[in-house]
């Protein structure tokens, strides 16, 4: 769970150093980036209380609150956001089912990472 945690937090700071004009609202960071935190202390401490059964309904729970940071900021590529929480989704019902072992499941998840930070961060090629 760290190691999700740990790449929202970079994905934060690498939006707000991206420089790219015009993919989402800057001002509205600092509120977004607040709710975010709160929501994931939240996911946490329902993790922690044994209230999720699965990785699965934690990793839900983490996603919702990352969707609402990225709309709260209006992120412009959503599309991209989309594309990484199926992935992280779907990760985490590849752990549930024991078919990753952790080492994998950090190392796939820091590929869907990357991937979100390039397509927030690289200018897609016009045809």
């Amino acid at each position: 769970m760290r190691h999700i945690m740990n790449i929202t937090i970079s994905v934060l700071l690498l939006a707000g150093c991206a420089g790219t004009t015009g993919t989402y609202n800057k001002s509205a960071m600092p509120t977004a980036a607040s709710a975010l935190q709160q929501e994931a202390v939240g996911c946490k401490a329902r993790w922690t209380a044994n209230e999720f059964k699965t990785y699965s309904a934690w990793q839900a729970c983490q996603l919702t609150a990352e969707r609402s940071f990225a709309r709260t900021i209006a992120l412009t590529k959503m599309d991209a956001f989309e594309v990484y929480a199926a992935d992280m989704q779907a990760l985490a019902v590849d752990r549930d089912a024991h078919r990753v072992t952790d080492p994998q499941i950090r190392s796939r998840a820091m590929v869907h990472h990357w991937e979100l930070i390039t397509a927030l961060t690289i200018p897609m090629a016009l045809p």
